[in-house]
């Protein structure tokens, strides 16, 4: 007969099943730590492709458009006369966006619009009077420029 080795039940005494019960509480911890690590990379790794999606999409559309969203200069003009405010770009001087004017800007606008008045001027606006005058005076030589001269043509 040849002596051989065969697995087989064997009985454990308490002090082995007091072992067997540490290694197998040992290893449920391990499995839980490792679980949660696993839940924590899956969701980086959700987030990651998540945000790399995003990118893509936002670069396709630039590519397929051939457009991009940038900050660039505007400014803005207000018009007493239509009573708008139009947002207009620095760069290609397009109107970008109209609005209506508020009351107070409305105000302002007539307020430039006034000969020999400027809102936030330096320069001391003329008077009423000195305005009318000025207005007066132009009409007339706007007039005299249109008659033709006395014994002419």
């Amino acid at each position: 007969m040849k002596p051989h080795l065969r697995t087989l039940p064997v009985k454990l005494d308490p002090h082995e099943v007091a072992q067997r019960a540490d290694e197998l509480a040992r290893e449920l911890h391990d499995q839980a730590v490792a679980e949660e690590a696993a839940q924590s990379t899956k969701k980086k790794l959700a987030k990651d492709l998540e945000e790399r999606a995003g990118r893509i999409s936002r670069l396709g559309r630039i590519v397929h458009t051939r457009r991009e969203d940038r900050q660039i200069d505007c400014h803005e003009e207000h018009s007493a006369l239509d009573g708008t405010a139009r947002t207009i770009r620095d760069d290609t001087q397009e109107v970008v966006d109209t609005r209506p004017l508020t009351q107070e800007e409305l105000r302002d606008a007539r307020q430039e619009a006034l000969p020999g008045f400027r809102v936030g001027s330096s320069a001391e606006p003329r008077s009423a009077a000195e305005a009318v005058v000025g207005h007066i005076e132009q009409a007339r030589q706007k007039r005299k420029a249109k008659t033709p001269p006395e014994g002419g043509a």
